[in-house]
């Protein structure tokens, strides 16, 4: 009977811990590789990696962290398979370092009226002239909130580089997002790059979750793992508040 209780805790446990983390990763893989399957095969290779490494026994802070982490290697390797000099080509360039003139954007979301369809094209729209290198470099940023040095060590490049791609992303995106503003989404008094992040957490709350007592990543972690490894009280209080 003992077992059986600790067995739902952990399922509890991964619930609570899956909802809190899997949007972001998903739709940062989802928008840097082609193939939806693959980037669903990414994520839950990163959860079944993490919970080998106890990366969980962090708290869903620190396990995120980590998961947007791997999840942004994996898919950089995907990129670079096909495209062995991304950021690479970069190393030469001189950017302009003007990070810090957004400060607080990053977690900046205001309220709009806009259906999801349109959401989701303007988000297309907003990002579709950017390279290479500013689209991964927004998408690290904007949806996971990804660390700067964490971005650069993921691409394996300085953060200078980083910075100048953000910049150069933002630019191109605040010009394409105004126009976007005055022909089609019909928003007046915001600012440019903050309709945007509105506009991509809104994107990012519209992603299904995979109902989790299918998902192939609890059974692993069940069958050949022995459990979640995490008792109730060990629990963030925001997971159990949850549950």
């Amino acid at each position: 009977m003992g077992n059986k209780v600790t067995v739902l805790n952990d399922h509890d446990v991964f619930r609570g811990l899956y909802e809190k983390t899997y949007r972001n990763a998903y739709y940062m893989a989802k928008k840097l590789v082609s193939d939806e399957s693959l980037a669903r095969d990414i994520v839950e290779d990163a959860y079944i990696s993490l919970f080998r490494r106890l990366e969980h026994k962090n708290g869903t802070e620190a396990f995120n962290k980590a998961l947007c982490k791997f999840v942004a290697e994996k898919c950089f390797e995907d990129l670079t398979s096909s495209d062995p000099f991304l950021f690479k080509r970069c190393a030469n360039e001189v950017g302009e370092d003007i990070y810090g003139i957004f400060p607080g954007v990053k977690n900046c979301v205001v309220e709009i009226d806009v259906s999801n369809k349109m959401v989701s094209n303007s988000i297309k729209m907003s990002m579709g002239g950017l390279s290479k290198e500013q689209y991964m470099c927004i998408i690290l940023l904007y949806c996971c909130n990804m660390d700067i040095e964490d971005i650069a060590d993921v691409v394996n490049t300085d953060t200078l580089i980083i910075k100048s791609k953000l910049n150069d992303g933002r630019k191109a995106i605040s010009e394409k997002i105004s126009i976007l503003c005055q022909n089609i989404l019909l928003v007046r008094d915001i600012a440019p790059f903050i309709l945007f992040t509105t506009l991509l957490s809104k994107d990012i709350g519209n992603v299904k979750i995979p109902v989790f007592k299918t998902t192939s990543v609890y059974s692993f972690i069940s069958r050949e793992l022995g459990g979640f490894g995490v008792e109730p009280e060990e629990m963030d209080a925001d997971i159990r508040q949850a549950l």
